[in-house]
């Protein structure tokens, strides 16, 4: 299935109920709601199975949250659509039927697709999101060098892992703040780049295999990675798709 035009990515971590609880509240009621209300289009949420690797920005200060809900959606900044008004903000599986937002850490941003890489077209009509994703954020000292690398070098590549099967890049969009003050939502530390690698195995990544270092430990790839002002690379397996 073609991605939408745009994506709303929210990191998150449950702050005073267990993983099982924050789960069953996510899938069924928060990220349902998203859909039902026709926010987005579809969603998928995902665990991550590997810990953050890479240089970050500022190391001393990032705080990896476990989860994310990836949001397909025809709108820049969904939030502020109207249909975001019919959404439910307290969950009866929260402490005292409390509010969402107070029950957990959140990073929420908007992305806008820049590139639909599926060379081989496989994933057209897929009905269901793929079990795993890869998901590299970036910064770019110099852009249009970045983006001949990605597209003429890096792309063809890492295609070429076993299990690989499409990948989209996007750009950051603007800020979320939801009514609050926007400096609690600074992107500075985050790439304006985020690239999304959809896997049906993680065997050959898992497994460093010999075309993973091909993909990313060639010269053009440590010096991209030199160029970036923030690299953050991470694993996810799907928990459940809503709307697909």
């Amino acid at each position: 299935m073609a991605p939408c035009p745009y994506m709303l990515w929210v990191n998150s971590q449950p702050l005073t109920v267990d993983d099982a609880t924050w789960v069953k509240m996510y899938t069924t009621e928060h990220a349902a709601d998203m859909v039902s209300t026709k926010t987005a289009d579809r969603a998928s949420f995902y665990r991550a199975i590997q810990a953050p690797i890479g240089p970050l920005s500022a190391p001393e200060t990032y705080h990896p949250l476990n989860y994310v809900a990836v949001y397909q959606t025809d709108y820049e900044d969904c939030v502020k659509h109207p249909l975001y008004g019919g959404m439910r903000h307290h969950s009866t599986l929260l402490p005292g039927g409390g509010r969402i937002d107070q029950n957990g850490d959140f990073h929420a941003r908007n992305y806008k697709l820049v590139q639909n890489y599926d060379p081989d077209g496989v994933c057209a009509d897929k009905e269901k999101p793929p079990s795993f994703i890869m998901t590299v954020e970036m910064g770019a000292k110099d852009e249009d060098a970045y983006t001949k690398w990605v597209e003429e070098e890096h792309l063809p590549l890492i295609h070429k892992v076993p299990g690989h099967l499409r990948a989209q890049r996007y750009i950051i969009g603007p800020p979320i703040t939801d009514g609050k003050d926007p400096a609690e939502h600074d992107l500075s530390s985050v790439g304006r780049h985020l690239a999304i690698h959809e896997f049906d195995s993680l065997d050959a990544v898992l497994g460093n295999d010999e075309s993973v270092q091909q993909a990313l430990g060639n010269n053009a790839a440590k010096k991209a990675l030199a160029d970036s002002n923030v690299s953050v690379l991470r694993i996810w397996e799907l928990v459940k798709p809503i709307g697909w």
